[in-house]
């Protein structure tokens, strides 16, 4: 078997080159490793992709014409940077060897490499030209940042460097949360109850795989980050039904279906249709997934509803999970992702008769995705109006929706607005 190292190489450059994330490529290339094997991958691939600027600032100033390389040699190039920077690796180790080797840096380079610090990378540097090599974040997503009135803009940046807090939803509806600590607890899980939402927990240590315990298989709880939970409880409503028109992966239209009963979802993907069917089965919520496309006719509301245009974004607010992400998004990616949202948010209000609640959300920071998308709609019939819980940073329009941080929330990077058709 080859070296997790130059697996680790091997999977960045292929999750880069296909623009998917690297856990969901690391299960279909490793799910038969190891799980220390799996874990040294993941970690060197994640480290290397979190700080890819970075390396690639440091392997220039070595004199490595990173310009020439293919896409598999640049990656090698990065994880061995990675490794003998910010892992503390020798060149004399053979594991590292092995990667110099592919990397194909003549040996200048390499002891150039020895030689330099990490602070060489960005030395000279000054505001926002220092913190997007030392953070390893394109010039556009920090300006992006800047344009929406990040607070503490480093303290975000050293923190999306990051894993994420792992949260669960407990399945209320089926266990109380006290039980389920218990039950975990005897599992070698360390477990915080949140303070803001009854629901959740916060995993600050566990044993073996989160996902692979008897509580998990029986559904009594589900791994969702708490920001998307919170989602769930600002949009729930003890009348009418609720309606997901982008349901998938259904973390949260099960959600509302254990607050509330009862949801559908719609969803243009019938693999994810078939998720959200198999979601709920474990869950053990009713939950009815229809194949369509939301932005389409026959689309239409009838009676009361409460409505979640939860569409696909960016997912800036998810670097913590998923770093890569920043590697290959670009601007015009987020043009096109608005214009997406716009559609939907459209749809839904056009189809909505008055009194309905809209509940728009995404995991993003930028503003083209956020506030202007909600701002366009309010030409529409919506309007913004107070949501509960409310526990992030005050945001437009009216400064009724909420923009989550984190780190400040300990949370993904999340935008909620609530609206009501009049």
């Amino acid at each position: 078997m080859e070296s997790p190292w130059m697996a680790a190489a091997r999977l960045m450059a292929e999750s880069l080159r296909r623009r998917v994330s690297l856990k969901s490529l690391a299960i279909s290339m490793y799910s038969r490793a190891p799980r220390g094997f799996k874990a040294e991958v993941r970690s060197v691939a994640v480290g290397a992709v979190r700080n890819f600027m970075l390396l690639d600032r440091l392997l220039l100033l070595a004199g490595a014409n990173i310009e020439s390389m293919s896409l598999e040699r640049l990656c090698y190039a990065r994880v061995l940077a990675y490794l003998l920077k910010l892992r503390g690796a020798s060149l004399n180790d053979p594991k590292v060897g092995e990667v110099a080797r592919a990397s194909r840096l003549d040996g200048r380079s390499l002891k150039m490499l020895g030689r330099l610090e990490v602070e060489d990378a960005y030395a000279g540097l000054e505001g926002l030209d220092k913190l997007s090599i030392k953070y390893s974040m394109p010039m556009w997503i920090l300006e992006s940042l800047v344009k929406v009135g990040a607070p503490r803009l480093e303290p975000l940046l050293r923190r999306l460097q990051r894993d994420p807090s792992r949260w669960i939803r407990v399945s209320t509806h089926r266990v109380t949360r006290e039980e389920l600590v218990r039950r975990l607890s005897r599992r070698g899980f360390k477990l915080k109850a949140d303070s803001d939402l009854d629901d959740v927990l916060q995993v600050l240590s566990f044993k073996g795989g989160i996902t692979e315990t008897p509580e998990y298989r029986a559904g009594l709880y589900h791994v969702q980050d708490k920001a998307s939970v919170l989602v769930g409880h600002v949009a729930r409503s003890e009348v009418g039904v609720h309606v997901d028109l982008t349901g998938g992966p259904g973390g949260k239209i099960t959600h509302l279906a254990q607050l509330e009963r009862y949801g559908v979802a719609c969803d243009v993907s019938m693999a994810r249709c078939s998720s959200i069917r198999e979601l709920a089965r474990r869950l053990r919520v009713a939950v009815d997934a229809v194949l369509c496309d939301s932005r389409l006719p026959p689309l239409r509301l009838r009676g009361r509803s409460i409505v979640l245009v939860d569409p696909p974004c960016t997912n800036l607010g998810r670097l913590c999970y998923e770093p890569e992400v920043k590697a290959w998004m670009t601007e015009d990616m987020v043009r096109e992702f608005a214009k997406l949202q716009r559609s939907l948010l459209r749809a839904a209000a056009e189809a909505a008769p008055r009194g309905t609640v809209v509940v728009y959300s995404v995991c993003t920071f930028t503003r083209d995705e956020c506030e202007r998308v909600v701002e366009d709609a309010l030409s529409l019939g919506l309007e913004p109006v107070d949501q509960r819980p409310f526990i992030g940073e005050a945001a437009a329009p009216s400064r009724k929706a909420q923009r989550l941080y984190p780190h400040i929330h300990d949370t993904a990077g999340f935008y909620i607005a609530k609206l009501v058709k009049v």
